[in-house]
């Protein structure tokens, strides 16, 4: 159900606003998709395009209608969402964001923030914060927003494979109080990649629009002839099955590796562990023996005392 119908609203301008947070959604699920491939590979680091991709598409889901708090005077914080994470995030997380000395906007502030919250594996927890907290983002929010719809709730359940992800950032080296908001990069998620079996099609119908038979004999002469369907198809799926094969290695090669990592850290815990146990046993025989030797002394100085009387 939605959090808000954008009843009151033109109906053209809600089919807009219907398309804007599809495509808002559609995009942000397909930048967590290449978070997750690009993690099962290698650690996701601040220079990783997914990374910033994902960050500016969340930017622009936070800001979707965003008209700040209404006072007396108008509306406020029109040019941030800082003040959504200062009411409803953790404070923990906030105070350390607010810690960093070389952020001076709130602008930059809740970028850093966004960023925290991957690494602490928590965002996932404040989207779903957002859902249940309705009449606070009537307060910021327009009619029609991303925030006040049914899209939010579904965002919630697709950030959750996240918090699977070891994020390595540096927050503090990032300049995140530029004013310019950073556009969408749809490019990744646009390739067109033709099968051969429509490059064949398309030379087929080149030959029958080409014109001239002369033309077509010369060119069956040098030309091979077109693969056959079937063919094609079995080529294709080798070539699946080759890229599946090689995606399947390098995960067995990184799960190698770190079961090697896993194996020589017990190794060397255990190396530790034994020299730990034969410390703890000298030391428990020299407090045996400083034990006898104050004995000793004991019974001598009583042997003494009871010689001088």
């Amino acid at each position: 159900m939605e959090l808000d119908d954008a009843e009151g609203l033109p109906s053209k301008l809600r089919r807009e606003l219907a398309i804007q947070r599809t495509n808002l959604l559609s995009v942000c699920r397909m930048c967590v998709k290449s978070l997750v491939d690009k993690a099962a590979i290698e650690p996701v680091c601040d220079e990783d395009a997914n990374l910033q991709n994902f960050c500016t598409v969340m930017e622009h889901i936070m800001l979707h209608r965003y008209e700040g708090q209404w006072s007396f005077f108008g509306p406020n914080d029109t040019k941030d969402f800082w003040v959504i994470i200062t009411r409803l995030a953790p404070p923990t997380s906030v105070g350390s964001v607010m810690d960093m000395e070389t952020i001076q906007s709130n602008v930059g502030r809740g970028r850093a923030w966004l960023r925290l919250a991957l690494v602490q594996k928590r965002l996932a927890h404040f989207i779903a914060t957002l859902v249940a907290q309705r009449e606070v983002l009537r307060q910021y929010y327009g009619q029609g927003a991303f925030m006040r719809s049914s899209e939010l709730e579904e965002l919630s359940e697709t950030f959750k494979c996240l918090d699977s992800i070891d994020f390595i950032l540096c927050l503090r080296g990032e300049n995140f109080d530029r004013a310019v908001l950073m556009p969408v990069n749809y490019s990744p998620y646009l390739c067109f990649r033709q099968s051969r079996e429509s490059i064949t099609e398309d030379t087929l119908e080149a030959q029958r629009l080409s014109g001239s038979k002369d033309n077509q004999s010369e060119n069956e002469d040098t030309t091979p002839p077109p693969e056959s369907s079937e063919l094609v198809k079995t080529k294709e799926l080798l070539r699946v099955e080759r890229e599946q094969k090689s995606y399947f290695e390098k995960l067995v090669g990184i799960r190698d590796r770190r079961m090697e990592q896993l194996t020589e850290m017990i190794t060397e815990k255990e190396k530790q562990n034994k020299d730990m146990e034969k410390i703890i046993l000298e030391l428990q025989e020299q407090s045996t023996k400083l034990g006898q030797a104050l004995k000793e002394a004991q019974n001598k100085i009583q042997e003494l005392t009871l010689t001088q009387q």
